[in-house]
């Protein structure tokens, strides 16, 4: 076909059938083109066999954090940096939705945080920094299902304490893995998203030191609303 369409290329007037495999190509050249640039737009999504759906109030369980081999103050390297916490607690926001109706706005999705530090009994959301099983990655999320249903039981975040966290609102610098954009991935699991192989979405995989996705894309939010619904 494509060699009738070069052979008929210097004809003053194509004919029908020519004209319409034109228009066929040109058709499927732009389809392409565009979906191209919606995955690389993060107008794309995966989700997993599990979340919090099932759940009146989903993610209703709170989150406990442990500040321990977390990144210390500059100014006091005894204590724990707040800022942390708060970074991490903003990733969480991010995630967060409401609708509302005639009578009142009601919250989708909403990630919880406890006040206590280091809790002596964790509970099943529980975030923290260590050692992790591939010491190459900036963070691990463990996100199990209820065994035979599509309800997730619990999860869990762990940064990799080896790396070099950016915390602060500027420019990470080369060295330094993003926090705000590690941990919203990461929460990306948490509301039951999986990986993406390649492109920009925060759920993308892919992030380097000294870059950042600090804001949901188009696909991460469609995915989110897949799973609990339109605001």
């Amino acid at each position: 076909m494509l060699r009738q369409i070069r052979s008929f290329s210097g004809s003053t007037k194509a004919s029908p059938n020519v004209a319409r495999a034109l228009r066929l190509v040109a058709a499927n050249a732009a389809a392409l083109a565009l979906l191209a640039s919606s995955a690389l737009a993060g107008d794309n999504y995966k989700l997993l066999d599990w979340n919090w759906k099932f759940q009146k109030y989903p993610m209703a369980s709170s989150f406990e954090y442990c500040s321990i081999n977390a990144p210390r103050d500059p100014t006091d390297a005894a204590k724990p940096w707040s800022k942390v916490l708060d970074t991490i607690r903003t990733a969480a926001d991010k995630w967060r939705y409401s609708k509302k109706d005639a009578k009142k706005e009601s919250t989708i999705f909403q990630f919880r945080f406890t006040s206590e530090d280091c809790p002596q009994c964790p509970g099943l959301n529980y975030i923290e920094f260590g050692t992790l099983n591939d010491p190459k990655k900036p963070a691990e999320t463990s996100y199990p299902n209820v065994s035979g249903t599509a309800k997730m039981k619990k999860c869990a975040v762990r940064f990799n304490s080896a790396m070099s966290w950016h915390v602060t609102n500027d420019e990470p610098k080369p060295t330094e893995y993003d926090l705000l954009s590690v941990a919203l991935h990461e929460f990306g699991h948490c509301v039951g998203l999986d990986d993406l192989p390649d492109g920009f979405a925060v759920m993308s995989v892919g992030l380097k030191p000294g870059e950042k996705r600090r804001d949901l894309q188009s696909g991460d939010i469609a995915g989110r609303n897949k799973i609990y619904g339109d605001p």
